[in-house]
């Protein structure tokens, strides 16, 4: 149109009435509505009316407003009836809200300011229109694929180096120049940078029994502002529920907190979690065995049910269903395990290092060391079996290669650093039962066991030793008003070395316990870098033994049962039979990944000759070595043997008797644990009996003192309770039974012990005969 128009003498009103009427509309009047009005009435002078209008009502300026203000076009309609326009789109809009015409007030009557109610209502109108509109807008062209629609739909959408609530937008309203777009976004801005999540990281927190296992998901994210900054860090779960800790975590992080309200965040967060595409990755807190027949690794996964190796990524993710697995870090004491690839040359590898393995340490130690690593990969089922899985315990003098030779033994499962823990006062028990969680069926190394009633600052592991033959955790109960406690799970195959063997014979029947007596020779010394050098290729021996795995399992079990019936054929018991039938069985299994290892296998039968006098050997050094052991032994000796020289021949009498030991029924006691017994008890005044065996001069009191036989015994798995109020006789001259406190022992653990037995049943006889010789 030509703008110089001059409009007709009946519509010179508009130059007033306009400049009235366009301060009683709302905010939210479109502007290109108002720009159209101005141009038609003022030409080139309703631009700066324009300008102040916007500014007023805080509207977006576009950056080039004159090139906007000469792209408005009017179309001929318009210019030939621009009363109607007016009339339509600002006249009856400002006189809901309470504006009159000059030329209708009347008298003094003045012009009134707008109706604050009233423009409200009319604001949420024209909403409403405009919502109306765009939802009839975007049901029309839902079929049609994006870059065909006409609009921008409302949400939230990361641009220009921030995140911004995108309103619905006409694509012919869209600014060309993403200055004036970005100009035009400002007032929609809820994040000063970019936020974009770049994976999802879901925790696995493994919980005990039939309890499902807890999930914690967290977040990679980016924060980006395409300027200066750009952050790539984790967010909790936490940090991203509520707009205040959000906006905490940006200023963290340095940007400035979330800039608009609550339910601009609640659209953030879906926007965030539902509508960005992103992998999903899962941490189990563990390694090795993670499912059955299913083996994680720090650089790949095994699955022996498709007998394949899936290889990590560079950023150590696993394709593995729909997802990604990631193996756990670890700690910098305990590493996660790689898995090497074989080669066609890895059988005949593994062979020759082993066969100079043996000449350092020894064809027993090395073969049952192999056959325990074989038993591992099968722990879990073994346990599952009910028969508890054995320690794999290396004893000797300093320098006799006995925790090298355990780094060896852990490089076959990936570790070539040997991941060796060791307790004591900097690194205390709670820490090591921890780290413990992390492998599954994989061996955890205790290096350089100590025993504690020797060793004031080496904890006493005896009852931890009893839990986890039977991988049993930890638990402790919750800061809850119920019954809820808060359990360490425990699923490691324990390995230990030490210069001290564990005194307690529980403990000790839970072990296969190896003696290192070898001294390198000096031509010896030199050979050891051929296996050190080589260690990483070690685990070649656990990949061949996967990719046989159903084979292997199926002759462990077969071989397994064998070698119980065989074991139990040469009078050995309980646990022995167990646990060096597993680790026989793991030995036996070799063969069948390892062909080059056959010659190992044509005199079995005289191996496991020589493992029988192994374990007695072993057996009868525990007897002999043992300081508890020997004062019970001697306790039994000196009750049931040997006579008191003090008495007459006419009335003789054992050395120890009713005076100093008795037999408790059915005894209900709080133990020093905090569990209940309830059974048989043998009670002790264990100061009368050594000062009667020190008069004597038992061989126990010449070996040992006083309070190492306490702490002994406390510490064992035979001790209940100390100073037990128990009628004891006074002496024999004197019949009546006065209170004595006593140490209490658990008479079942003793006979599994084989124990005292002859003991036992003269404490029985003394309380059968109590009410006829008047104790």
């Amino acid at each position: 149109m030509d703008t110089k128009r001059e409009l007709s003498t009946s519509d010179n009103h508009h130059k007033v009435d306009l400049r009235e009427a366009i301060d009683y509309l709302p905010q939210n009047t479109g502007k290109e509505v108002i720009c159209k009005a101005l141009k038609i009435v003022y030409a080139e002078d309703g631009r700066e009316i324009a300008l102040q209008w916007l500014q007023e009502t805080k509207n977006t300026i576009p950056i080039d407003f004159k090139t906007y203000w000469e792209d408005i076009r009017i179309t001929s309609f318009q210019t030939q009836n621009p009363n109607q326009y007016l009339k339509k789109n600002i006249y009856d809009p400002a006189k809901k809200t309470g504006w009159v015409p000059k030329r209708l007030r009347h008298g003094k009557q003045t012009k009134k300011p707008p109706l604050k109610r009233k423009q409200k209502q009319l604001a949420a109108e024209i909403s409403s229109e405009k919502t109306l509109d765009e939802k009839l807008t975007q049901s029309r062209e839902r079929n049609l694929p994006e870059e065909e629609r006409s609009y921008v739909p409302a949400g939230i959408l990361n641009m220009f180096g921030a995140c911004y609530a995108h309103p619905f937008m006409k694509k012919d309203d869209k600014p060309e120049g993403d200055a004036e777009y970005k100009q035009m976004l400002r007032k929609h801005k809820i994040v000063d940078c970019e936020v974009r999540i770049l994976e999802a990281v879901e925790h696995i927190r493994e919980k005990q029994g039939r309890e499902p296992d807890e999930m914690e998901v967290r977040y990679m994210l980016e924060l980006n502002n395409r300027k200066d900054k750009c952050v790539k860090t984790i967010a909790s779960h936490e940090e991203l529920t509520t707009k205040t800790r959000f906006s905490n975590f940006l200023v963290k992080h340095g940007f400035v907190k979330f800039l608009s309200q609550t339910n601009d965040f609640d659209r953030f967060h879906e926007f965030l979690i539902n509508t960005q595409t992103y992998p999903t990755v899962r941490k189990p807190n563990s390694w090795g065995e993670i499912r059955p027949g299913i083996f994680l690794f720090e650089n790949g996964l095994f699955n022996t049910h498709r007998n394949e190796f899936i290889e990590a990524d560079e950023d150590g993710r696993i394709p593995f269903g729909s997802n990604f697995l990631v193996c756990t870090e670890g700690s910098e004491q305990v590493r996660a395990p790689r898995l090497e690839a074989i080669t066609g040359d890895s059988s005949r590898f593994l062979a020759d290092k082993f066969r100079l393995w043996e000449s350092f340490n020894g064809s027993v130690n090395v073969r049952i060391t192999l056959g325990y690593a074989v038993a591992c990969v099968f722990s879990r089922e073994i346990t599952e079996k009910g028969l508890g899985f054995p320690f794999l315990f290396k004893f000797g003098q300093r320098g006799t290669g006995k925790s090298s030779s355990m780094d060896w033994f852990m490089a076959l499962f990936g570790y070539p650093n040997g991941n060796r823990q060791s307790v004591s006062k900097q690194n205390t028990i709670k820490g090591v039962i921890r780290r413990m969680t992390l492998p599954r069926s994989f061996p955890f190394f205790l290096d350089d066991f100590r025993n504690s009633d020797t060793n004031p600052n080496a904890p006493d592991l005896t009852s931890s030793f009893l839990n986890w033959y039977e991988r049993i955790g930890t638990g402790m109960a919750a800061k809850t008003t119920d019954y809820t406690t808060i359990d360490t799970p425990m699923k490691a195959c324990i390995v230990m070395t030490g210069n001290d063997k564990p005194t307690d014979p529980a403990a000790v029947s839970r072990m296969i316990i190896l003696n290192y007596n070898r001294f390198l020779k000096r031509e010896q010394l030199g050979q050891v870098s051929e296996i050190t050098r080589n260690l990483r290729k070690f685990s070649q021996f656990l990949r061949l033994l996967l990719e046989n795995y159903s084979l292997v399992r199926h002759n462990f079990f077969e071989a397994l049962a064998e070698n119980q019936d065989y074991l139990a054929g040469k009078n050995f018991e309980g646990r022995t039979v167990n646990n060096w039938a597993i680790v026989l069985a793991g030995l036996q299994c070799i063969e069948h990944f390892i062909p080059h290892l056959s010659h190992w296998f044509t005199e079995f039968e005289e191996f496991k000759s020589k493992i029988c006098e192994v374990i007695r050997r072993e057996e009868s050094q525990q007897k002999s070595h043992n300081p508890l052991h020997e004062f019970l032994s001697n306790l039994e000796y000196f009750a049931t043997q040997k006579q008191d020289p003090a008495t007459g021949a006419y009335s003789p009498r054992f050395c120890l008797d009713h005076r100093h030991f008795r037999y408790r029924h059915d005894i209900e006691i709080r133990t020093s644990d905090g569990s209940i017994y309830y059974g048989d008890a043998l009670a002790i005044h264990l100061n009368k009996t050594w000062s009667v065996l020190q008069d004597l001069r038992a061989s126990t009191t010449q070996q040992n003192t006083y309070p190492s036989i306490q702490a002994t015994l406390e510490n064992s798995s035979y001790f209940l309770e100390k100073s037990v109020q128990v009628p004891l006789t006074k002496s024999i001259e004197v019949q009546e039974e006065s209170n004595l406190r006593c140490y209490l022992l658990n008479i079942e653990e003793l006979e599994k012990a084989g124990l005292v037995d002859e003991l036992i049943e003269k404490a029985q006889e003394y309380e059968q005969n109590r009410g006829k010789h008047n104790y």
